[in-house]
C-alpha cells in the first residue's frame, strides 16, 4: 500500500539530485519498522509497500534485458548479471529500504562489466553501513545479535545477490542494478525495533577524526556480526589497539591509557582497568599464565574453553566492549577536531584524575 509520507520523501530526495548524484534504495531487513525515519537529512528509511514504483519510469529490470536479447541485440555480462538474478520491483516493494543520494555514472553503469557493477554495489553499501554504524554502535550489544539490522542491499530471498534501485533524475530513468555480492547474514532474533531510534550526533567522516571514527565502527560492526565468542574477544582487542594509537602499531601496555581514560572516573579506577587490560594481554610464551588474548591468538584455544561459565563470557565481552565503546563515543563528540587537540584531551582527562 502506498504511503504518501514516503511518496512525498522520495520526491524530495530526487529534488536534491543533479547530474552526477543520483537517488538510490537499497534493500534492508530485520528492521521493525512502520514509519518513515530520517537517520539524516539525506538519507531516510522506508517502511516496506510505502512507495510506488510506477511513478519512477522503471526501464531496467530482467524483463527489460530479456527483451534485449530477445531482439538479438548485445548485452554486456554486467547486463547479462542483473538478467540472469532474476531481481525484480517485487523485491523491492516487499522489503524496508534505506533511501539516499549518492554519486556514480548512472548511463555507464548500465553498460559496465560485472564486476564494476559488484564495485558500485559493494561502493553504496558502504556508505550505507557507514551511517547505519551508527546505530549499530548505539543500540547494539556485542553479546546479543538478535536485534542487529540487515546489511543494506542484501536481498533476503536471494542468498549471495545484492541489489540497489536508481533514479536518474536528468533522464527521467530508473532501474535495477544486482550483482552476486556476498554479505553477512544475521538470522538470530528479529532485528531492531527502530521506534525511538535515532541518530544522537552527526559524523564528518571526511575529517581526521571522523575517518578515524568510521574504521573503529566499521571494527565494531565485525565485532557485533561475528558468529565466533572468540572471534569477537579478538576482534575487540583489536579494535582498543586501533583506538589506542590508530597510526600504526604500539605495545598494548604503551597505549592502554589512551583507550581507559574514557571508561575511568577516578585513578583507583583507572589503575584497577589498566591491571587488568596487563592481565587479559600478558605474553609469556609457552606459559599456561599467559593472557586471555595470547591464548586466543598465538594459540588458537577457544575463548570458550578458557571460560566455560557463560556468565564469566559475558562478562569479558561486555567490558572489553566498554573500554571500546568509551572511547569510540569520544571520538564521535569530538570528530570535528583535529587529533592532535584530540590528545591534548585526553592529556587533560588523564591530569584530572591525577595519572
Amino acid at each position: 500500500m502506498c504511503n504518501s509520507d514516503a511518496m512525498t520523501t522520495i520526491s524530495n530526495l530526487i529534488d536534491k539530485a543533479d547530474k552526477e548524484t543520483h537517488l538510490v534504495l537499497m534493500p534492508i531487513d530485520r528492521l521493525n519498522l512502520e514509519n518513515v525515519r530520517y537517520l539524516l537529512d539525506d538519507v531516510v528509511l522506508i517502511p516496506k509497500s510505502s512507495l510506488n514504483f510506477d511513478s519512477y519510469r522503471v526501464i531496467y529490470t530482467p524483463e527489460y534485458w530479456e527483451n534485449q536479447l530477445s531482439r538479438k541485440k548485445s548485452i554486456n555480462l554486467g547486463q547479462f548479471g542483473s538478467m540472469a538474478l532474476r531481481i525484480g520491483i517485487e523485491d523491492f516493494e516487499k522489503s524496508d529500504l534505506i533511501a539516499f543520494l549518492y554519486r556514480f555514472d548512472f548511463q555507464k553503469i548500465y553498460n559496465s562489466t560485472a564486476d564494476e557493477v559488484n564495485a558500485l554495489i559493494r561502493s553504496a553499501q558502504e556508505f550505507a553501513d557507514s551511517i547505519l554504524d551508527l546505530i549499530r554502535f548505539e543500540y547494539c550489544r556485542s553479546d546479543l545479535p538478535d536485534t542487529l539490522p540487515g546489511r543494506p542491499g542484501h536481498i533476503q530471498s536471494k542468498i549471495g545477490t545484492s541489489a540497489l534501485f536508481a533514479l536518474d533524475k536528468e533522464n527521467g530513468e530508473s532501474g535495477i542494478i544486482a550483482g552476486r555480492y556476498l554479505t553477512t547474514v544475521v538470522s538470530a532474533g528479529i532485528g531492531l525495533d527502530m521506534d525511538g531510534v535515532y541518530i544522537r550526533r552527526v559524523v564528518n567522516f571526511e575529517g581526521e577524526v571522523g575517518i578515524i571514527v568510521k574504521r573503529a565502527l566499521e571494527m565494531y560492526r565485525n565485532v557485533l556480526e561475528s558468529n565466533s565468542l572468540s572471534q569477537k574477544v579478538i576482534s575487540l582487542f583489536n579494535l582498543f589497539e586501533f583506538l589506542g594509537h590508530p597510526d600504526g602499531y604500539k605495545n598494548m601496555q604503551q597505549i592502554k591509557g589512551n583507550v581507559l581514560i574514557h571508561s575511568s572516573r577516578t585513578k583507583e579506577d583507572y589503575h584497577k582497568k589498566s591491571e587488568r587490560i596487563k592481565y587479559l594481554t600478558k605474553e609469556i610464551e609457552g606459559d599456561s599464565q599467559s593472557g586471555l588474548r595470547t591464548k586466543l591468538v598465538h594459540s588458537g584455544i577457544r575463548f570458550e574453553d578458557i571460560f566455560i561459565n557463560f556468565e564469566e563470557q559475558k562478562k569479558i565481552l561486555l567490558e572489553l566492549s566498554l573500554y571500546c565503546g568509551s572511547a569510540i563515543q569520544f571520538l564521535i563528540d569530538n570528530s570535528h577536531l583535529d587529533f592532535s587537540k584530540v590528545d591534548l584531551l585526553r592529556s587533560d582527562m588523564k591530569k584530572k584524575i591525577g595519572v
